[in-house]
């Protein structure tokens, strides 16, 4: 069963091409890479190579929307996994005295196959601007998100952006 445990870097242009290197272990036999968001839709790589069992390079797709994706790799009939990581998930039972301090130890798959799709710097086209501003709508207040936008665009885009923040934001 193939295994993702590592990504060449954290995002991807959503007007694709870039260059995703994949770390992980049975990839032999590699199949199908696909980008998948947080609607369960799916995006084929535009093309990938399998290096060897523990590397393949894809190119990323044009993807519809900016946000958290997981890419995953389809190899001998089987989808990807990502090894579990250990969690501390809270039991509502907030009981010191049982020394567990409201909090179960778990596991959960990793997050080691997840990117974030980005504008590529200077692209913004007018459709893209239209969706920019319905998410500056979305995450009113979101100090945090507005810095991350600003450090993808390019000093043009920021500008606007920033104009576009301070009426809509």
């Amino acid at each position: 069963m193939p295994s993702v445990t590592g990504l060449s870097c954290g995002t991807f242009y959503r007007s694709g091409g870039n260059e995703v290197t994949v770390e992980g272990s049975g990839f032999k036999g590699a199949s199908r890479v696909y980008f998948r968001d947080q609607n369960s839709k799916e995006y084929d790589a535009q093309s990938f190579k399998v290096v060897s069992d523990n590397r393949l390079t894809a190119v990323a797709p044009r993807v519809n929307v900016l946000g958290t994706f997981h890419i995953y790799v389809v190899a001998n009939g089987q989808r990807s996994t990502t090894p579990e990581v250990d969690v501390l998930v809270p039991d509502g039972d907030s009981m010191a005295a049982t020394g567990t301090y409201g909090v179960t130890a778990a596991t959960e798959p990793g997050q080691h196959n997840r990117i974030t799709s980005v504008y590529e710097p200077g692209s913004l086209s007018e459709f893209e601007k239209r969706d920019v501003l319905s998410q500056i709508k979305q995450h009113k207040g979101d100090q945090g998100w507005m810095e991350w936008q600003l450090a993808q665009l390019n000093e043009h885009d920021a500008a606007w952006f920033r104009d576009k923040w301070r009426a809509w934001g």
